[in-house]
């Protein structure tokens, strides 16, 4: 395949139209950073780069290393390597070490690096099996000479077994075996019976240098020979056994697994770059990098976020609704008796931080409501779980990191939900539910206010409980509610409100930050996007507070919303650690993409298309590489969302962390609910495209079982009829929505 006929194809890379993989090719040039891939299963994981750097970690990404993490743009530390002399001349798997002409292709569960000169072709594939805790390095060389090649292949590896292996090394214990090398650490709290192997399907030199390994195999290929060689860094079961493989086998059941995730929906448009991230990427950047692996090449982190994880499954409540079902419940799990829960946590031994973080809690009831109001499965409720126990924070405390340890009472899903709402009612004198020690926004730790974003917040959240909980629901519940939704709404309206936008919150003496008083952080993005998502903010306010943000946040030459405006510098009184980040980097004044997303969920509320559709064009990491110039100045991959992107001088449009960031999952739910206006509704689905006027048709195909549901949107944009006319097997129905029928496929035809 000629690499410029790929999709997007910017002078250093592009997707293949089929399997969607991205393609780079490192002959003119590398990427301005190390572009970075995951390969994961619930276990075992890995990440990989463009120039050969990346490490391995088994079940916990940070605190059970098996290599070394780097998070280095610049030198991206090599802790794995293979590297053949060809008749005494050294060549690197990967480009490394001689940076010449490499095609590497990013598939979904493997990494491929091809290399190629006048003696020898050699093409690594890297994956991580679907139910094995192992990566497999495998080699296939061809001779391309007229004579004998003598190759010797060397695997180079850094073990770490712990956190850092600077602290770990001194502890590693080493012990050969028949084709390999045994590495365990005994010296730690968690993972010491780990026994890593690092081992080839061939006979070897075993050598033990610097506390590295180094395993080294020899073949003399004939003339168009070719040869495999197979190497494993894995834990080591019980058995003893030799290491052999069938990487043919594992590909094919990779791919299997893969084919089966992105099933459920697929997305036809006229945007390729929509169709893209709809029909894989976004899809497993979500599950392997935030459920399975927990880490990027920016960030190990290892742990669970109890807002983090439960906002990662939104999509897979479409997509697999059981994995949504089973992170609710976990993390259910991690709430206190008194309501509050744990901010984050590591799963081997549930040692974690509990915090005075406010909207942390709420996450489980929206995130609960959403799945019960998705798939109709209201079972969900009453699911028996048990508590945390812990010593409740002191009164001078914002948080503690500490053991916890699990209740024998259980009580159902719904008193979860119940106990979490209630403990979130503390309200400041102006009736705006308190601060605590931040919101969602961690870095407005200091603030110990009232916030206005968490009171929209909090108004979206009951409104889902009362629609999906009436049944379970008191009277006095719910009138206790209906008055909490109520008086915060007239005091939103009111006291938050600052002219031409709302306010994002108010210090403990009053202040108000997000104002026109304000010298930096005028307006912050969250709260205007939110009172048009929670339905609460008055319709002539909601239109100028959304013009407000469009005109002071969005940055369209440099492809930026950003979340706040001026950024914070010197600020009195200080709203806490945000202030620690350069101007226009990260949530102070930059793009925080996770909140940029309500942006464009607001105006699609809002019926603003052309709006809406610009600004996911704004978000689509695919748009901001389309050209070699326009990827030196975005920088990181363009095949997942990024967590962030600069508005700091110098450094604007530059991407930020990727990988692991919550905007993957809200980026799925903007696009198929809001901008496709394709919602699930229990037994049904209702429509309501928010499309851009030069979009003629759309096709969406949602598989339920053994039938299928084939929509095709067409877009009359001319058209001065507001009504949408729908048929479902070339028969007109009333209303936007249709009862789903399994025994048999419908085709649903939309007119705008």
């Amino acid at each position: 395949m000629n690499i410029k006929d790929l999709l997007y194809y910017n002078g250093f890379g592009g997707f293949e139209k089929e399997s969607l993989s991205y393609v780079i090719d490192t002959e003119e040039s590398t990427t301005p950073v190390p572009w970075s891939h995951m390969l994961a299963n619930e276990n075992f994981g890995t990440i990989v780069t463009s120039d050969g750097g990346g490490y391995t970690w088994h079940g916990n990404a940070r605190e059970n290393k098996i290599t070394t993490w780097a998070n280095d743009i610049v030198t991206n530390k090599i802790a794995e390597r293979l590297y053949i002399k060809v008749n005494e001349k050294r060549i690197s798997c990967m480009p490394r070490d001689n940076l010449q002409s490499y095609k590497i292709k990013f598939g979904f569960g493997f990494a491929e690096y091809v290399f190629e000169n006048e003696e020898i072709v050699s093409i690594l594939t890297i994956y991580v099996p679907k139910n094995r805790k192992e990566k497999i390095y495998s080699l296939r060389l061809k001779n391309k000479q007229e004579r004998v090649a003598k190759t010797n292949v060397t695997f180079c590896v850094e073990p770490v077994l712990g956190v850092n292996r600077e602290y770990t090394k001194k502890h590693l214990n080493f012990r050969k075996i028949s084709r390999g090398v045994k590495v365990k650490n005994s010296y730690r709290e968690l993972y010491r019976d780990d026994i890593v192997v690092v081992d080839s399907e061939d006979e070897c030199l075993k050598t033990i240098k610097n506390k590295k390994v180094f395993l080294k195999v020899k073949r003399n290929l004939l003339p168009d020979e070719e040869e495999n060689i197979n190497f494993r860094i894995g834990i080591k079961e019980e058995k003893d056994e030799i290491f052999s493989i069938d990487a043919e086998k594992d590909l094919e059941e990779i791919k299997n697994f893969w084919n089966d995730e992105f099933g459920k929906i697929k997305v036809t448009t006229p945007l390729e770059s929509l169709n893209v991230m709809m029909n894989g990427w976004l899809h497993y950047q979500t599950l392997i990098s935030r459920l399975w692996g927990r880490t990027s090449f920016y960030q190990a982190g290892g742990a669970f976020g109890f807002r983090d994880q439960l906002q990662d499954v939104l999509m897979f409540i479409y997509l697999k609704p059981e994995r949504a079902k089973k992170q609710i419940l976990y993390h259910a799990q991690h709430q206190f008796k008194e309501g509050d829960v744990q901010h984050w946590w590591h799963p081997e031994n549930n040692k974690g931080i509990r915090s005075r973080y406010t909207d942390d809690l709420l996450w489980l009831p929206y995130v609960t409501c959403k799945y019960v109001e998705v798939t109709g499965d209201n079972t969900i409720l009453d699911e028996e779980i048990p508590y945390l126990d812990a010593e409740i924070l002191k009164e001078n405390e914002k948080e503690r990191y500490c053991d916890t340890k699990s209740t024998n009472e259980k009580e159902n899903l719904f008193m979860h939900l119940v106990r979490a709402i209630n403990k979130s009612m503390n309200f400041g004198e102006n009736g705006i539910p308190s601060i605590g020690s931040g919101d969602w926004n961690d870095g407005m730790n200091a603030i110990e206010g009232q916030s206005v974003w968490l009171g929209f917040f909090m108004i979206e959240v009951l409104n889902k409980f009362l629609k999906v909980c009436k049944e379970k629901c008191k009277e006095e519940q719910i009138i206790k509610y209906q008055n909490t939704i109520d008086k915060l709404t007239m005091v939103l309206n009111d006291v938050a409100w600052d002219g031409k936008w709302y306010k994002r919150a108010f210090f403990k003496d009053g202040t108000p930050l997000g104002s026109k008083e304000n010298d930096e952080c005028k307006i912050d993005g969250i709260s205007q996007s939110w009172a048009v998502i929670s339905g609460a903010g008055d319709k002539e306010k909601v239109a100028q507070a959304m013009e407000s943000l469009d005109k002071n946040l969005v940055d369209r030459e440099n492809m930026i919303i950003k979340l706040l405006t001026p950024a914070f510098s010197k600020a009195t009184p200080s709203p806490g650690y945000i202030k620690a980040y350069i101007e226009g980097v990260r949530e102070n004044g930059g793009q925080y993409t996770h909140g940029a997303i309500w942006a464009m969920i607001a105006s699609a509320i809002l019926k603003n298309k052309n709006r809406t559709y610009e600004y996911y064009k704004i978000l689509n990491p695919v748009e901001h590489a389309r050209t070699k110039d326009a990827v030196f100045k975005y920088k990181v991959e363009p095949y997942v969302i990024a967590a962030d992107i600069y508005s700091a001088a110098g450094m604007i449009g530059r991407g930020g962390w990727t990988w692991y960031t919550g905007s993957s999952s809200w980026f799925y739910i903007a696009t198929l609910e809001y901008l496709l206006g394709i919602k699930r509704e229990g037994k049904y689905i209702s429509f309501d495209p928010i499309i851009p006027d030069e979009w003629e048709q759309f096709e969406v195909t949602l598989n339920e079982g053994k039938t299928s549901l084939f929509i095709t949107v067409y877009n009359r944009a001319e058209s001065k009829n507001d009504d949408i006319k729908i048929y479902c097997n070339n028969q007109k129905i009333t209303g936007n929505k249709i009862l789903v029928n399994t025994e048999i496929s419908q085709k649903i035809d939309i007119i705008l």
